[in-house]
């Protein structure tokens, strides 16, 4: 009995080992980074206003179009896979599974034994004896049955029930056997179609940096029609940027993107993007709001002056944008974010929103729970100094370059 219960101890130590030396080769993939070029400003007219997505046209056919800093084709970083596994380790591990089960049938049959004797040796009723207990006296028997006894039986066999479900769970397979490539490699085939100094554009790549994936980003020329090339009108027949293509499917929309992203490649229950219907549906309200609201909102109040050629911001315009930052001010009356009391995708599109208007000198001091948001959103936004501001200084400088001319 002994030289059994020394084989299945072995046996978990051989299970616990491969699952931490396995576990310890996977590398998460790098960080996204990106490499700003300097370029001079300069503007092109252009047909279409790639950063409004699907927000009607408010006859802009012919305003000017800046070029922002671009982002070059950026080489794929490597990416550390699991290591296949061995012989030994694959027979360790289905060891380590058989000696859990038996383990939990020797601990079920022994308490089944000290229960059914001591239900016998106590009580005048039954005269069975369990084989090994024989000379188990009721003295014994009452040494035995405690509190404390049963409580120590049952964690055992508890642990011993959690360890195999553990090891059949699979979020924490130790060794990647049937692992896909796709999954451990997710970012060698996807790229990102975006325009750099674009709010939406940013939103995807102020995600992808949250998920740490490691996308390639293709500036998309508008002077010169990439966005109306076939190959991309097959991927978009919108011809609008963010779009991404992830191993031949094709999504646009920014907000779609990010909700895509966080499903396939967040973690089972990443905060991102709540799994529960109720909290998920109030980020996904709160996604809308920004689509039909208050983007909308910043463009038709901004649009005219950094693209236009006016000089001066429509009072109505303005007024407008106004209401709806008040009604963005009663959303956060009960949460400490925008739709719940954690960080959300909805915040990731809100926070670089509010960054354009806060970029065109919009006043968000009336707004004290917004103001208080905005300034806590800044802090815990992955990549809002180094992708998202970097990115839009092109916008926050034509507005003051088209500012200074109206003085």
């Amino acid at each position: 009995m002994y030289q059994v219960n020394l084989l299945l101890i072995f046996a978990l130590v051989c299970g616990e080992v491969v699952c931490e030396t396995s576990g310890a080769t996977a590398k998460p993939p790098s960080e996204l980074t990106s490499t700003n070029v300097e370029q001079p400003l300069s503007y092109i007219p252009h047909a279409t206003f790639p950063y409004s997505e699907t927000y009607p046209n408010p006859g802009y056919e012919n305003y000017l179009v800046p070029l922002g800093p671009q982002y070059p084709d950026m080489p794929e970083e490597e990416t550390t896979a699991v290591a296949a596994p061995t012989i030994l380790q694959i027979a360790l591990k289905m060891f380590a599974k058989v000696g859990l089960f038996l383990l939990g049938g020797v601990a079920l049959l022994f308490v089944g034994g000290i229960f059914t004797t001591a239900v016998c040796s106590l009580t005048p009723l039954c005269t069975i004896t369990f084989a090994g207990f024989q000379n188990v006296n009721k003295e014994t028997m009452r040494s035995y049955v405690t509190a404390d006894g049963i409580s120590a039986a049952a964690s055992f066999v508890q642990d011993a029930i959690g360890k195999y479900q553990r090891l059949q769970r699979e979020d924490h397979t130790c060794i990647a056997v049937s692992k896909s490539e796709e999954t451990i490699q997710p970012n060698k085939k996807m790229d990102l179609y975006i325009t750099s100094m674009s709010i939406p554009c940013n939103t995807v790549l102020l995600v992808a940096k949250a998920l740490k994936l490691n996308l390639k980003v293709k500036e998309v020329d508008l002077e010169h029609g990439d966005n109306k090339t076939p190959e991309f009108l097959k991927m978009n027949p919108q011809h609008t940027v963010p779009t991404l293509d992830d191993s031949g499917f094709y999504i646009w929309e920014s907000r779609a993107i990010l909700t895509y992203l966080v499903n396939k490649y967040g973690s089972r229950d990443d905060p991102l993007y709540p799994r529960d219907p109720k909290p998920r549906a109030l980020v996904e309200q709160r996604l809308y709001f920004d689509a039909i609201s208050l983007y909308p909102a910043f463009a038709k109040c901004y649009f005219p002056l950094l693209f236009g050629g006016k000089n001066e911001v429509n009072p109505d315009d303005l007024q407008n944008a106004k209401d709806v930052f008040e009604l963005f001010d009663v959303f956060l009356e009960s949460t400490e974010y925008v739709a719940v009391d954690t960080f959300t995708v909805a915040d990731v599109a809100l926070t670089a929103t509010v960054t354009a208007f806060e970029l065109c000198q919009f006043d968000l001091s009336p707004y004290k729970r917004v103001s208080l948001w905005f300034s806590k959103a800044k802090e815990v936004c992955p990549g809002y100094q180094d992708i998202l501001i970097k990115n839009t200084e092109a916008l926050k400088q034509l507005y003051e370059k088209n500012l200074a001319q109206s003085g």
